[in-house]
């Protein structure tokens, strides 16, 4: 039988137990409706859709206790490497009618699925673009609360940096899932990760919290900071 606790019930994200490999789960923002087969479930704050730690880095940051204030209710967010938007669907539950996920992603195939998601969830707004050139999107996109990063390429912290300093509000957050065999597949994977944390650092992106998540997600540690 499934248990419902709230975690921040007001944004819309609670913690269950019950089901094997799934520890939250997300008020959904479209009742009745499927993303990507993930299990619906009702509860005394309505439908909810179960949100797995070992699908979304996201939600495996969220396990490792690492609060993420500006995911939020009502807050605009700007996702590189939405893919074909599993956890973007989850930030569009999250976020909810007056918040906004900017869903940047260069590959077409992916982005016909992106497209058709945000037909169903107008707070996602889908962005064929390259990440590695944030001014193919500065028409579209304006300052974020909360930028969440999780490209497998080798120049990553260059990616969070740019898009950081173009994008990101003041005093507002941004997350980076480093994947460290993208960069060096010789290389120790703590050592890499420690490389692209200093160059995000040295970029006036302050740390908050960094943590191994490979224990979900191989070969990936996270990175939250602070821009000044």
């Amino acid at each position: 039988m499934i248990e419902v606790k709230p975690y921040r019930a007001e944004d819309g994200i609670f913690r269950i137990k019950g089901e094997r490999g799934v520890d939250f789960a997300t008020f959904n923002y479209t009742p009745g409706e499927q993303v990507y087969g993930e299990k619906l479930f009702e509860s005394e704050y309505g439908e909810l859709r179960e949100w797995s730690h070992n699908k979304s880095k996201l939600a495996a940051t969220l396990k490792n206790n690492i609060n993420l204030k500006w995911l939020k209710k009502s807050t605009e967010v700007l996702y590189l490497g939405a893919s074909s938007g599993t956890t973007v669907s989850h930030v569009s539950d999250i976020v909810n009618d007056n918040g906004l996920i900017y869903a940047v992603e260069f590959s077409p195939t992916p982005m016909r699925e992106l497209i058709k998601l945000s037909k169903k969830r107008p707070n996602i707004i889908p962005i064929l673009a390259d990440v590695r050139n944030p001014e193919e999107y500065t028409h579209i996109v304006n300052g974020v609360d909360f930028i969440f990063c999780d490209v497998a390429q080798p120049n990553q912290a260059e990616i969070l940096i740019n898009n950081s300093h173009t994008f990101l509000k003041p005093d507002r957050e941004a997350l980076i899932a480093v994947k460290t065999k993208s960069i060096s597949q010789k290389g120790d994977p703590k050592d890499v990760f420690n490389s692209q944390a200093m160059l995000i650092k040295k970029s006036g992106i302050t740390e908050i919290k960094s943590m191994n998540i490979s224990r979900f997600h191989k070969w990936h540690w996270i990175f939250l900071g602070k821009l000044k």
